[in-house]
């Protein structure tokens, strides 16, 4: 979560959960996994609308090409 710091997003936020899902897609596509895919899921959390961040990764790594 953020803490004050501008450099991590509130995650739980749509805007916080799309610069987390990009930051993930951005460093895997660096690092020669071009097959990533981040996608944003709401969630209902009682009253409130929360935002996850999903993806295709099995064990923390995305699948080769």
């Amino acid at each position: 979560m953020a803490d004050g710091n501008p450099s991590q997003p509130n995650g739980l936020s749509q805007a916080g959960a799309e610069i987390l899902a990009a930051r993930i897609k951005e460093y895997w596509v660096s690092q020669g996994y071009p097959k990533v895919e981040t996608r944003i899921e709401p969630f209902n959390f009682g009253p409130h609308l929360i935002f996850s961040v999903r993806s295709n990764m099995v064990g923390g790594v995305p699948p080769r090409c």
